[in-house]
């Protein structure tokens, strides 16, 4: 069979980067192409637990040896790669892709995407050279429109001013870019945009123009595009709340408080602000919300009231995000630790925390801390009964390290459980198994990452725990085993001790 050098080229499609977590150009070897496309199918629309988003990121952007029968399979497996990007809104690197890309109609979509990326992003000159090209070839209308409008970049007003009669002459039914466009040449006046439906070319436009955008212009952008609008200037104070809400989940604790406290607040009560957020919606809704709360919370002068707010606002969000909401709230939950009326919701969470907690921790918050810092090779047994963590023991075994000097026939027995009831099917642990035996790293990271597909990790039990992170470390992703076990840990005690506590707001009425 003639092998099609297009497919071939497509081969070494990637980002040259640095290992992750032993990750590198091999990390495809022994691998079967059509397993990793219907896998890549699989993650479609997945929700990938926080601690494997990095190296499966890695996964879909780094430049490696393709899977054994790549060649077959070349195109569709590189769009599953760009499809993963997109949805997760990683537009540079998906830029980065596709600039890389062959000069073949079936990816001609892919290029529109970059030319707009270009604009959004003001990188004007690598998008009206391809479209300087494109309209040689092509009567496709997008290409039209931004040639003309890189006329106005280039200072050509007279030059885009022909192009645009040209285009409505055409047929081009875009009303709107007409308006915009003759804004910009200065062949018309301001006119009233209805922002509830614009492309992503109208964004480029109005940024260009100098008009304000606001909230729902945002509200329908593609979440290919998600990184790219962050570049857009002329933005509404709601709109970049907007922008500002979205940040969550995709940079750090540190840097997002940083950036939240810049943001432009709204008169909104504390006591209001936590109940929307209660209330929950979409995700832009619960975005906003939380960074409406956030901002309240922040502002109550009261160690005791913020603390209590934060509590709650923990509690309330931890339902829509698991642990990933712990290091938005837990600094100001930690204010509340020397009330006495607090100290029992407040004084286990410290344990939690990224970093040793500044205020003196209880012995539980002490043992969940020496737990999670995974460090020790032997556990100490004192650590696991004052946690109450044994179900932990078979996951800590898993990533090698053993429990020191338990006497089991002290214990009586009734110990708090921890881990999860939700067992996986017996055949996806298997072949996660059997694909780490074989060192198929890539491979082992993607079955896992299928499995854990929409699971709370604190619903797991603790011997399909266990048998993850060994399959991982098995494979090689010593780092990520490591990382799975501690959030798979830190999600079994956060889930019972919000389950095992009256609700925040009983403690002080």
């Amino acid at each position: 069979k003639t092998k099609n050098p297009s497919s071939i080229r497509l081969a070494s499609l990637g980002n040259d980067r640095e290992d992750v977590d032993g990750l590198g150009r091999l990390m495809w070897e022994g691998s079967d192409a059509a397993t990793i496309l219907g896998l890549f199918t699989q993650l479609e629309g997945a929700s990938v637990p926080r601690v494997l988003r990095p190296a499966v990121h890695h996964l879909m952007v780094a430049r490696a040896v393709p899977p054994q029968g790549f060649v077959d399979l070349a195109e569709e497996m590189i769009s599953r790669r760009l499809d993963w990007l997109a949805a997760q809104g990683a537009s540079a690197d998906l830029a980065e892709l596709i600039r890389q890309l062959p000069e073949d109609d079936q990816w001609q979509a892919r290029n529109e995407w970059l030319a707009l990326h270009h604009l959004l992003t003001r990188n004007d000159e690598d998008a009206c050279r391809v479209a300087s090209k494109k309209v040689m070839l092509t009567l496709e209308p997008l290409w039209h429109q931004i040639n003309a409008f890189c006329a106005i970049v280039s200072g050509d007003s007279m030059k885009a001013s022909f192009a645009i009669d040209i285009l409505e002459d055409s047929g081009v039914d875009d009303p709107v870019y007409f308006d915009l466009m003759r804004q910009l040449t200065g062949d018309g006046s301001s006119v009233e945009i209805d922002q509830s439906n614009l492309s992503m070319l109208h964004l480029v436009l109005m940024d260009s123009a100098r008009i304000t955008i606001e909230p729902e212009a945002l509200a329908n952008v593609p979440a290919s595009y998600n990184g790219s609008i962050q570049s857009l200037r002329y933005l509404s104070p709601d709109a970049n709340r907007l922008l500002a809400a979205r940040k969550f989940g995709r940079i750090s604790s540190a840097d997002l408080t940083a950036s939240w406290a810049l943001v432009s607040t709204v008169d909104i009560a504390s006591a209001e602000a936590l109940t929307r957020l209660r209330f929950g919606g979409d995700a832009d809704t619960v975005a906003l919300a939380r960074l409406n709360a956030w901002q309240a919370i922040s502002s109550e002068k009261d160690d005791s009231t913020r603390a209590q707010l934060a509590l709650e606002a923990l509690v309330a969000d931890h339902g829509y995000t698991g642990d990933e909401s712990l290091g938005l709230w837990l600094d100001y939950v930690e204010g509340g630790a020397n009330d006495l009326a607090l100290e029992r919701k407040i004084g286990p969470l410290l344990g939690f925390a990224e970093a040793p907690s500044k205020v003196l921790m209880n012995d539980q918050a002490l043992a969940w801390h020496g737990l999670l810092e995974l460090s020790p090779r032997q556990v100490p047994a004192s650590m696991v009964n004052t946690a109450e963590a044994h179900d932990a023991i078979t996951l800590l075994a898993a990533i090698g390290q053993s429990l020191e000097g338990q006497d089991w026939l002290a214990l009586d027995g009734t110990t708090a459980r921890l881990a999860g009831g939700t067992s996986l099917p017996y055949a996806t642990l298997m072949s996660i198994e059997a694909a780490a035996a074989k060192g198929m790293a890539a491979e082992t990271l993607l079955r896992t990452t299928v499995a854990l597909n929409g699971m709370d990790l604190a619903d797991l039990t603790r011997d399909d725990a266990a048998r993850l992170a060994a399959a991982l470390q098995r494979a090689g992703l010593e780092q990520t085993a490591r990382g799975l076990a501690k959030s798979i840990l830190m999600s079994w005690g956060l889930k019972r001790h919000f389950a095992g506590a009256a609700d925040p707001a009983d403690e002080t009425s």
